[in-house]
């Protein structure tokens, strides 16, 4: 990790502006999957790594991993992100859905979803009432039945002819380098003048840095945003920012867009409002950062040394970010996740296997460390039923304490 600096390493993929790029994290040799699932603890060790340099254009605010190789990350089937088995998250899913059903008059209508997974969101919107639904994901099973259409293969603008009076896209801009290329194939795909909303949904990068929250930064996502540099992005490409707003316990940001009216040109200057103090945020961020690492490794290390037994509940990406951000995860006895896909097996770049809840019985826990705090509730009621009363520790910077 680095404090900030300044470099002028490459262009900006999502303004063209060469430089400067401020940079206010590093990490090495770190997976570049974080959710691919690995049938044997040799195999995670021996997991590809990549480099991480994040740094923010001061042209227009979007972070970038200036050292990201497209040929690095693979999203083949086997990549496994559902969080559908959760009770909180599949609540949100159902609102989410319900709110764009509601406010785009989607009934009977045809739904486009880009970046579809196994097709659990999207098809909601049949539940709801659309009339139609598309999704195109690499990873997917490809299946056409029931009104729901899945297609293994990128978006592109050449699939205009399938039409959509809805296009939808979740946590799958973060994950592009070239962003602005998804943003044309869309307009390509509607053609001029559609009226289509456009939606999208991403990781707030603002609550990343006031949080310090290292363990959000990972390989696969190579691009962040906040409020401001996300509808920024929209506008240099043809669209009109309608409503952009924090959701999910302001981890997540969510911008409903149309197409603008006259669309602007590349060479146009790029409006700066708010990059002062995203400067400041990541300046800070900078600073802070060596100090939380610091602190989690303290704490770990106490706890073990008092030899109480530490878990984490949630094998996604976060997980991973905390075990290799700070080089702990020989001290972890277990990784806890609903998701039954994911459990008996292993994490990218981490040793401790992925469990169900009810093998805790046997583990008996002393620490539960929580990779998400919006899941306190449901995992403290998990535990109770089974009988358990571990220490809970949600990450967040909150309240930290230093360690003794």
């Amino acid at each position: 990790m680095t404090a900030t600096t300044t470099t002028k390493i490459a262009d900006c993929p999502s303004c063209n502006v060469h430089g400067p790029f401020e940079i206010v994290f590093r990490a090495d040799r770190i997976p570049v999957n974080s959710c691919i699932l690995i049938e044997s603890v040799t195999a995670a060790a021996d997991y590809p790594r990549g480099d991480l340099l994040l740094g923010v254009c001061q042209a227009c605010g979007v972070a970038t991993n200036l050292l990201f190789d497209t040929g690095l990350v693979d999203y083949r089937p086997g990549y496994e992100v559902s969080q559908i088995h959760s009770p909180t998250f599949g609540g949100y899913a159902r609102r989410l859905a319900a709110e764009w059903f509601e406010r785009y008059n989607l009934g009977g209508k045809h739904v486009v979803e880009i970046g579809c997974g196994s097709g659990e969101f999207l098809s909601l919107f049949l539940e709801l009432g659309a009339g139609r639904a598309t999704g195109f994901d690499p990873a997917c099973a490809p299946s056409d039945a029931g009104g729901l259409r899945l297609i293994d293969r990128e978006f592109s603008a050449a699939d205009g002819q399938l039409g959509g009076d809805f296009i939808f896209c979740r946590h799958t801009l973060e994950h592009l380098h070239d962003t602005g290329r998804l943003l044309d194939q869309i307009h390509g795909y509607l053609g001029p003048d559609s009226g289509v909303p456009v939606c999208f949904e991403v990781p707030d990068f603002q609550r990343i840095l006031d949080e310090c929250a290292f363990w959000d930064i990972y390989y696969e996502h190579c691009s962040y945003f906040t409020a401001d540099s996300l509808a920024r992005l929209f506008r240099r490409h043809g669209f009109e920012a309608l409503d952009v707003r924090l959701t999910y316990a302001d981890q997540y940001l969510v911008i409903d867009a149309r197409q603008a009216a006259v669309r602007a040109s590349a060479t146009a200057p790029v409006a700066t409002d708010g990059l002062s103090a995203l400067r400041e945020s990541a300046h800070r961020f900078a600073v802070q950062c060596a100090a939380m690492l610091d602190t989690w490794s303290g704490r770990i290390a106490d706890w073990r040394r008092a030899g109480r037994t530490i878990v984490l509940w949630g094998s996604g990406s976060k997980a991973v970010g905390f075990l290799t951000g700070l080089g702990c995860d020989a001290e972890i006895a277990a990784v806890v996740d609903i998701n039954p896909a994911k459990q008996g097996v292993y994490m990218p770049g981490c040793r401790p296997q992925i469990i169900a809840p009810r093998d805790l019985v046997t583990i008996k826990p002393d620490v539960i460390l929580i990779m998400n705090p919006i899941y306190t509730e449901e995992i403290r009621d998990d535990l109770t039923r089974l009988g358990l009363a571990p220490e809970l520790v949600p990450l967040e910077m909150e309240g930290m304490p230093a360690h003794a």
